[in-house]
């Protein structure tokens, strides 16, 4: 669900790259050069889609054509595509595009892919000029922290924070790794600061919603995930964030409309489909209720445990199996979970309940002595 938007700054870095690179363009075929000053000029006025357009164009003339392969990788990430843009990227790469325009775009999509390894294998920030070098550690830092790797996230935020106090993504890298150690006072000690600074950042008010949310403050949390949605409308999350509180507070008529508007806007999302689904099931629509969970479910079906690497879609994939009764695609989603979560209580009980209905009494048994 994950979707972020960088605006501005990514119009002036690609800007920015027209003339680092300008070299290359101009040796290029005239007829690609004429597209690519196109798509750069239709991205820097917001027209994302017009520019992708100009850029596939001046591709096929000059398929060799590296700035109009790194913009695209670029544009891509911006419009939430972090697969193509690695794809657009990785490609530009191997064709001898300047690492120097690649490597934080690139970062910033395997990090949205959950490909944490290939980060933390691949990312030297030191290596790169010192204006880019706060957002490499930032990348970096997301990258130790999925991992679960908190002590080497915290080294890496510490060389961003040297170099740039204020940088945004690394105090929302510092609010995350904090509320990944539950400790959710310091959280939204810091994202109180944050907000001081960048008060106009959806993903500070999200952060700060799911702080209070933990603390199980829901109106609190509820206010926060709003206004990070009237900042940014396509923040899916605080969207979610919302109805979730919502759903706990017994309001799932409030609920409803917030999760039937996630499931048209993130259709993949196997969390607006799922909590639909409760929510239809709270207020008797047995009908939409199902019709949730089968959508939910097939979404689970296209993917197996060891394709996600994160914690919480696995959880959820085994909830999904668990409801349809596919106690064994449960077991599985679950037993991958818990090599994440090894001491989450709840899912070792969870565990032995499957283990119960798969007629292995004394699996279950073990479990929970």
């Amino acid at each position: 669900m994950h979707m972020e938007f960088w605006g501005q700054n990514w119009r002036q870095a690609a800007l920015a790259a027209v003339f680092l690179i300008a070299g290359q363009a101009i040796a290029a075929d005239p007829g690609a050069v004429r597209y690519y000053e196109d798509a750069v000029s239709r991205f820097s006025s917001g027209d994302s889609k017009g520019a992708l357009i100009q850029l596939r164009n001046s591709l096929k003339r000059d398929p060799t054509q590296l700035p109009a392969r790194v913009l695209i990788g670029r544009i891509h990430l911006d419009m939430g595509n972090p697969l193509q843009a690695e794809e657009a990227l990785t490609t530009a790469e191997k064709l001898g595009a300047d690492p120097v325009l690649t490597a934080l775009p690139l970062a910033r999509a395997r990090n949205r892919l959950h490909k944490y390894d290939d980060v933390v294998d691949s990312l030297r920030p030191g290596d790169y000029p010192t204006g880019i070098q706060a957002d490499l550690w930032v990348e970096l830092a997301k990258a130790r922290l999925g991992q679960g790797d908190g002590p080497g996230a915290d080294a890496a935020l510490a060389h961003a924070f040297k170099l740039a106090p204020d940088n945004e993504q690394a105090l929302l890298t510092r609010v995350r790794s904090l509320l990944r150690q539950n400790k959710n006072v310091e959280a939204i000690a810091i994202g109180s600061e944050v907000l001081v600074l960048y008060p106009q950042s959806a993903e500070a008010w999200f952060l700060m919603g799911s702080a209070y949310h933990v603390q199980g403050e829901f109106d609190s949390a509820a206010a926060n995930y709003r206004r990070a949605r009237e900042i940014d409308p396509a923040q899916g999350r605080a969207a979610l964030g919302e109805a979730i509180v919502l759903i706990a507070r017994q309001r799932p008529e409030a609920a409803a409309p917030i999760l039937a508007d996630l499931r048209i806007s993130h259709p993949y999302s196997m969390e607006s489909h799922y909590y639909y689904f409760r929510v239809m099931q709270q207020l008797g629509r047995t009908g939409q209720a199902a019709e949730a969970l089968d959508a939910a479910s097939d979404l689970v079906n296209r993917v197996s445990p060891s394709d996600l690497d994160d914690p919480g879609h696995l959880r959820l994939a085994a909830t999904i199996k668990f409801e349809t009764g596919e106690y064994e695609g449960a077991f599985a989603f679950l037993t991958r979970y818990l090599e994440f979560r090894p001491d989450d209580l709840s899912a070792n009980k969870q565990l032995a309940r499957l283990h119960r209905k798969l007629g292995r009494p004394s699996d279950a048994s073990r479990l929970l002595t």
